[in-house]
């Protein structure tokens, strides 16, 4: 399984090519998986700053393996 990492300011988890939104525990819901290609840029301008960083360091860490 791919790594996940939540977003708080958003309650999504991604992994390097997908997000999950929350189901209402809290925990990713993989039957609603949407690939980041799939999201308008509006999805990426509402995340925080820290969430971004997230994501860009999730996906360059997939490109190294």
């Amino acid at each position: 399984m791919e790594e996940l990492i939540k977003l708080s300011s958003v309650c999504i988890y991604v992994s390097a090519t997908s997000v999950f939104p929350c189901d209402e525990n809290g925990q990713p819901n993989y039957e609603d998986q949407k690939l980041f290609s799939d999201l308008s840029s509006e999805w990426f301008q509402n995340l925080s700053n820290e969430d971004k960083e997230l994501i860009n360091q999730l996906i360059e860490s997939s490109k190294k393996n």
